[in-house]
């Protein structure tokens, strides 16, 4: 065994892909292939589970993985002290979310880790839900916060908090009923997110079931963008109230509940790798953070919509 197989299978126990760790690593795959294949003939145990798609990491393989990672990071860091260069930072954890959702977790929790010693370092990635899967397929993202999503082979999705959703609109053009079913939006200009978007294809199927087709006038990434072209008149948008409560006193805006729709929040991380210590405390502090809010939202909501 030599630090270079530990270097190429750690590259294909992320990229769970040899094509891709090949690409990366600038050399042929079948000469990769034989790397590793050394490497499990060295250690008379496979490593790794090749099928089709892919690969997949056998028990044996993802103790490898933790253990070989922090070879490689500690070699990291020793080769940047004698060459004077800054060393990576040592427990860096990458949380994954949506712009939506971002607004109240991400200060939060870079909040609960300026304690010290600090022993976790946090980086954030925000994006679609398919960004943000495939940083967690290819271990790029530890733990991630979605919007309702889709089931998905080889992720745990733990529902944290579920949102009522609301038609968000001037004040001087709220709908007369108190709860708004989703077939009385027919023909109502809406803003909404661009496809592929889990948020608007959960809204449009809704909306479809009651026979209706929604009128998205605009397609718009970011909800704080959305709300300013309810403030100048321009459409309607659909959003959890968390998105908005911070402009509707501020814009003279009203949230009108949309019967029965209910987005959740759900912490996503992958199954078959093993958890360190550190993302399991993040993780952790991503559910405070959804306690706490479950904990304080039902009064606020009802005083402010």
């Amino acid at each position: 065994m030599d630090i270079r197989q530990i270097r190429y299978f750690t590259e294909v126990a992320v990229s769970r892909s040899f094509k891709a760790a090949a690409a990366r690593l600038n050399i042929s795959q079948s000469s990769l292939s034989r790397r590793v294949a050394d490497l499990e003939r060295s250690l008379s145990m496979p490593l790794l589970v090749r099928h089709p798609h892919g690969i997949s990491l056998t028990r044996g393989g993802q103790l490898f993985l933790e253990r070989s990672s922090a070879i490689l990071r500690e070699l990291d860091s020793m080769q940047a002290e004698v060459s004077g260069r800054t060393a990576p930072p040592a427990g860096v954890v990458t949380v994954g979310s949506s712009e939506t959702v971002s607004r109240v977790l991400l200060a939060p929790l870079a909040a609960a880790f300026q304690r010290p010693p600090e022993s976790v370092r946090l980086r954030f990635v925000e994006g679609a839900q398919y960004v943000l899967l495939e940083g967690l397929d290819a271990g790029r993202i530890d733990v991630a916060l979605m919007t309702t999503p889709e089931p998905v082979a080889n992720c745990r999705m733990e529902v944290l908090l579920e949102d009522q959703v609301y038609l968000i609109s001037r004040k001087q053009e709220r709908p007369r009923r108190k709860t708004l079913p989703i077939g009385q939006l027919d023909g109502t200009p809406l803003v909404i997110f661009p496809r592929p978007s889990t948020n608007r294809d959960l809204i449009e199927r809704r909306a479809r079931e009651s026979g209706i087709a929604l009128q998205c006038k605009y397609a718009v990434t970011s909800s704080s963008v959305q709300i300013e072209f309810v403030r100048l008149g321009l459409a309607n948008c659909i959003l959890p109230y968390f998105a908005v409560a911070d402009h509707i006193a501020k814009y003279a805006l009203a949230a009108t509940p949309i019967k029965g729709l209910l987005l959740s929040q759900t912490l996503v991380w992958r199954n078959d790798r093993r958890q360190t210590a550190i993302v399991a405390e993040v993780a952790e502090a991503i559910r405070t953070i959804f306690r706490r809010r479950k904990s304080q939202a039902p009064k606020k909501r009802h005083a402010q919509a």
